[in-house]
């Protein structure tokens, strides 16, 4: 069956099918004139040479946004298993004493970065550099936040919490990558976004830290030789 637009330009009169066809025809000229106007200006070997140098930078910057997401996928699967429930009575005391100063876990603080990655992969396999580089700064800085709120419970190296980041972020190209298919690794981000598990509130009195005063007190009584 003849879909709808078909249909409504078999409607229309010749002299109107017939413009539209000559406006496509002019869109590609013009197409083809830019792109001839580009190679005559510096030439068909120069305009691969761009394109390879474009696609190198692209591969380099899917392959560091694969390895931060392999990455903060395993520091969310660490709060994740300290927020089944078995795993509460570890940490609730510690989390419940402000002298302590520790965060109860929250494996859904990546969800962000993760989304911002994959907006970075979808630009950079489209073959547009410029703008997957934009996108990855914003998943950076995402990440860090993160790792700037996670709870001291989870132990992170400093290669974990800060990776670094290929030469490629920064560098301004000309042109556009090839486009490419979506590199194993990137289906990450979407798993890290789907967890929405978090814990339970600690079932304790939580106290208070002690005021600035009485450290003084303490810190007077202790010079003096008198018991704390």
């Amino acid at each position: 069956m003849a879909d709808r637009g078909s249909a409504q330009r078999k409607d229309l009169p010749a002299s109107l099918q017939q413009g539209g066809a000559v406006a496509q025809q002019a869109l590609k000229d013009a197409s083809s004139k830019k792109l001839e106007a580009l190679a005559k200006g510096v030439g068909n070997d120069e305009i691969q040479q761009r394109l390879n140098s474009q696609s190198a930078k692209r591969d380099e910057l899917l392959q560091f946004l694969v390895q931060r997401l392999e990455t903060i996928r395993d520091v969310q699967q660490r709060e994740l298993a300290l927020s089944q429930k078995a795993a509460n009575f570890d940490w609730w005391r510690m989390v419940g004493d402000a002298q302590k100063d520790v965060g109860k876990p929250d494996p859904t603080r990546w969800r962000d970065s993760a989304h911002q990655y994959e907006q970075a992969s979808y630009h950079l396999c489209r073959g547009d550099v410029r703008r997957g580089q934009a996108e990855l700064k914003k998943a950076m800085e995402a990440e860090t936040r993160a790792f700037n709120q996670l709870t001291k419970l989870v132990e992170v190296s400093e290669q974990e919490r800060s990776g670094a980041a290929p030469d490629a972020l920064g560098e301004v190209g000309v042109g556009a990558a090839g486009a490419c298919a979506e590199p194993d690794g990137v289906q990450v981000a979407r798993e890290i976004q789907n967890v929405t598990t978090t814990p339970d509130a600690p079932p304790v009195v939580q106290r208070v830290q002690d005021p600035w005063w009485t450290e003084e007190e303490e810190e007077e009584e202790q010079a003096d030789g008198k018991p704390t």
